[in-house]
């Protein structure tokens, strides 16, 4: 965490020493005294804020260039809805503007697929997996745009 990421979260965090039997005085001590319980405390936080944050996520992305994948997360299931274009595409789908582009080339052809997946553990340990492969926490836009696009593919 940087120092401008952390000034975000400095309340929060000293509401947690605080929580833990610490105040900032005693922190600043235990930072220089004894690095590896100020390294635990630290990964504790750390692993509290993720919690909060895998709790709110509704929407993941992956991109690459050939293919954009959007899932909606839900609390028992997700929905992935996908897009795939050919190897030789001049198609690059990490561009943002590359979904417009698809729709002006009606003579490109492309995957469009929809898939439900159950979640296998539980839904935040899965969604955790997701970013770490490389997935990115979105808004519901691409996910709306990709299902427009998949229902107009099957028209």
């Amino acid at each position: 965490m940087t120092y401008q990421e952390f000034s975000v979260v400095e309340d929060d965090f000293s509401n947690f020493l605080y929580d833990q039997g610490f105040n900032r005085y005693e922190w600043n001590i235990l930072q220089d005294q004894d690095s590896e319980q100020a390294l635990s405390l630290l990964g504790d936080y750390s692993d509290r804020i993720f919690d909060r944050l895998v709790k709110d996520v509704q929407y993941l992305e992956f991109r690459s260039d050939k293919q954009l994948r959007a899932i909606e997360c839900h609390t028992d299931h997700m929905v992935s809805i996908g897009i795939q274009v050919p190897d030789k595409s001049t198609l690059n789908l990490t561009d943002i503007s590359s979904l417009i582009e698809l729709n002006k080339r009606d003579t490109e052809p492309y995957r469009c697929f929809k898939e439900i997946y159950h979640y296998n553990t539980d839904r935040d340990h899965e969604i955790f997996d997701l970013i770490e492969a490389g997935c990115y926490v979105v808004d519901s836009s691409v996910f709306e745009q990709l299902n427009l696009l998949r229902v107009s593919f099957q028209n």
